[in-house]
Formats: structure tokens, sequence, C-alpha cells
């Protein structure tokens, strides 16, 4: 990959450019960096501590209760944003929306298990065990490639 980089001051914020003949692989992990630099931090509480949460240990968020929380392999944080924002926040193409009251991060999923019926269970590495609605089913199996 070639780059330049140009220092103008008639710039007040920095701007990036990508020219490439195709998406590849390393364009779009470009790009997903380069997203993520401007996101605001993450923040759940845990037992009156507010602790700040690295996106990529999130293996699902839910909501329980009228409460929002973000599971880890160790704990389940309060967070203080309601499910949809939490959506919008995240913003990374491994956390999909399995139902209206929970995401899951692909990349925490332990194996899917379909059913003759069509359902799908979704098995978590944190021992969560949970499905997807069928309302969320087409676009979790475009994600899949199925």
């Amino acid at each position: 990959m070639k780059y330049e980089l140009l220092i103008d001051a008639t710039y007040l914020e920095p701007k990036v450019i990508i020219y490439s003949a195709e998406l590849s692989t390393e364009v779009t992990r470009l790009v997903q960096f380069l997203n993520q630099q401007d996101q605001p931090l993450l923040t759940g509480r845990l037992h009156h501590q507010l602790v700040i949460l690295d996106i990529a240990d999130i293996v699902h968020l839910y909501a329980l209760d009228k409460k929002v929380y973000a599971a880890t392999l160790t704990a389940n944080y309060e967070l203080n944003i309601r499910l949809y924002e939490a959506e919008n926040y995240l913003n990374a193409p491994q956390f999909v929306r399995i139902s209206r009251s929970e995401i899951i991060n692909l990349k925490q999923v332990q194996y899917f298990d379909v059913h003759f019926n069509g359902t799908i269970l979704v098995q978590l590495k944190n021992g969560v065990t949970t499905y997807v609605s069928r309302r969320y089913l087409g676009k979790l199996k475009q994600i899949l490639g199925r």
C-alpha cells in the first residue's frame, strides 16, 4: 500500500482520501480503523465502579428489566445507554442484532446450531445460549453468507 501525507494549514481537521481499484480486505480494515478513532469511550457500571469497556471484549449486549447490559467473559456491566444507541455506537461489522433485546459479537460466538424448523441457536463463548428471532434471521444469514 502506498500513502502520501500532506501538511496544509488550510485544513482545520485531518481528511483522509483512499484511492483503490477495488474494496479489498486491506481497504476495509483501514476504513474500520479510521471509524474506530472517532468513537467515544463505552463505559459500564459494575458494583458501583465505572469501568471503561474494550469493545473487543464484549460478548453480547442485552436489555433486561428496562436496563442495558454489556456481557464480557468475566462480568456483566450495566450501560447508561439504550440498546439502539449501543447498536449505533458499535457500528462494527462483527456486532449483529439478533432480537429486539440482544446484539451479539460474531467474534465471540462459539457456534451456531440450525434447527430443522429454521430457528438458530447461538452458543456464546461466555457460556450463554440464545436464539436468533425470525425478524433478524435474514440479516444474520446474509452476513454469514448463507
